[in-house]
């Protein structure tokens, strides 16, 4: 029971803190949806991405999931240093592809309970 109550409360806390977090950011001008998905992104450890420069030096600032890479496109990131040096060596093979999509499962799981 102790642990039922406790698991709860754990849950109760992260919506809470990811609430003020996006409240937070569409003070700064956010939307809504972006301001959600970047709190979500940064409370699950997920690389948050802060913006996209073009090749044609347009910069897209804190852009959607929907929002798709060009090639020549400049991104600039923030996440733990561990997390990002497992993306640099990632093969580009089969297990590469197979970590990426387990990677993309367990940030959805965490954006869903959330």
């Amino acid at each position: 029971m102790v642990a039922l109550v406790s698991l709860l409360v754990v849950i109760a806390l992260s919506l809470l803190i990811t609430r003020i977090a996006a409240v937070a950011l569409t003070l700064t001008g956010l939307s809504p949806q972006i301001a959600r998905f970047q709190a979500r992104s940064a409370f699950t450890r997920a690389v948050v991405v802060l913006g996209i420069e073009r090749s044609d030096d347009t910069y897209l600032g804190a852009p959607t999931e929907s929002t798709r890479l060009h090639r020549g496109d400049i991104v600039t990131v923030y996440e733990r240093r561990q997390t990002l040096e497992n993306l640099h060596l990632r093969p580009a093979d089969a297990r590469g592809e197979q970590d990426r999509r387990r990677s993309q499962a367990q940030h959805r799981e965490h954006l869903t309970t959330q």
